[in-house]
């Protein structure tokens, strides 16, 4: 399988980006107490960009994704993982406490990873790909 590229490419660069995200800043905050929440933007406004970012580009990549490969599979996985990722973005903190918001934010992620992936690797190509070869 030929490796990642376009859009899904920078769909699991971003998507890795919240992962990184969610686990760099309580331990920068533990490491660095001194420093404190002064140096850091908003938490809200960081989210609301990483989201804005995400949404972006898994619109580009899936859109031109399903018109090439017609698969409703990374559809249902970036469904899922943008469903979790604006809840955890909106409501995880307000419902559930602090503590859980960035589990459910690695979460979603993951689902949009994984989506890309799924987005990227077609089967159906594949095939093709390989009965072409054949002759």
């Amino acid at each position: 399988m030929k490796k990642i590229s376009g859009w899904d490419f920078w769909g699991v660069v971003i998507s890795g980006l919240c992962v990184v995200h969610c686990l760099a800043i309580p331990l920068v905050l533990l490491l660095f107490p001194v420093i404190g929440l002064e140096i850091f933007p908003r938490e809200d406004i960081t989210h609301a960009v990483l989201l804005a970012f995400i949404l972006g580009v898994a619109g580009l990549a899936f859109v031109s994704g399903y018109r090439v490969h017609g698969q409703w599979r990374p559809v249902a996985w970036l469904v899922a993982g943008l469903v979790i990722i604006v809840y955890a973005t909106f409501f995880a903190h307000a419902q559930l406490g602090h503590n859980w918001e960035p589990v459910i934010a690695i979460a979603g992620s993951l689902c949009l990873i994984r989506a890309h992936y799924l987005n990227h690797k077609c089967k159906k190509c594949e095939r093709e790909h390989a009965h072409n070869h054949e002759h």
